[in-house]
């Protein structure tokens, strides 16, 4: 999976997924597709850090 256009047609031929959004979220693993987005992870990021430290 990732967010960065020029990797769609290698993703969609090796039959991965290719998602055409700023950050993508799946369970404990979150993309953005440049270095420049990386701001926008940061939240999902935490809430999964806060909900990892409430199961403890």
């Amino acid at each position: 999976m990732a967010t960065i256009p020029r990797y769609q047609f290698a993703l969609e031929i090796c039959g991965e997924a290719y998602v055409n959004e700023l950050r993508v979220a799946d369970s404990n693993l979150i993309l953005a597709g440049t270095l420049h987005d990386k701001g926008h992870s940061v939240g999902p990021w935490i809430k999964i850090l806060e909900e990892a430290t409430a199961e403890i």
